[in-house]
């Protein structure tokens, strides 16, 4: 595993269009000077929560101050690939996350995210990563999702 990475608080917003409204969107991005950081791609994601469902219950309710972990992939859903563990903290407007590169692993259905979690944890542990441990030690995973997405900056 590496060290964490850390990255500056910044500005983010995600919209979510009707198709019809796309192109009209994306031109008005474009005419504001906003540029394609990268390619449209997949996102694979295993959400973590407590029992009581906190994490997800400060979402719905808006807090401005709350925070997410979970294991980010890109590409194919199952299969071999390249996984990190990022915890995102949102203050207002602001978002920052931290990241851990946690290797190339597999898995072949949901049903496999419990051993992958142990494996995880381990792999924590051994490395004396007391940061991310802490934050995932009482929490489980609760949904894995695949979405497509598109970045723009300006």
């Amino acid at each position: 595993m590496e060290s964490p990475q850390n990255n500056l608080y910044r500005y983010e917003r995600k919209y979510l269009l009707k198709k019809i409204n796309l192109n009209k969107f994306l031109a008005e991005l474009f005419k504001n000077n906003f540029k394609e950081v990268y390619k449209k791609r997949f996102i694979n994601n295993i959400y973590y929560d407590t029992y009581n469902y906190d994490l997800l219950s400060h979402n719905i309710e808006g807090l401005s101050e709350r925070k997410k972990i979970r294991i980010r992939w890109y590409g194919e859903t199952f299969g071999l690939s390249k996984k990190t563990i990022e915890l995102k903290i949102k203050s207002e407007f602001l978002n920052t996350k931290e990241s851990l590169s946690i290797g190339k692993f597999k898995i072949n259905s949901f049903e496999e995210i419990t051993k992958f979690n142990n494996y995880v944890i381990d792999n924590l542990l051994l490395k004396n990563d007391f940061k991310f441990y802490n934050e995932i030690i009482n929490k489980n995973p609760v949904i894995l999702n695949r979405y497509q997405r598109s970045y723009y900056l300006s």
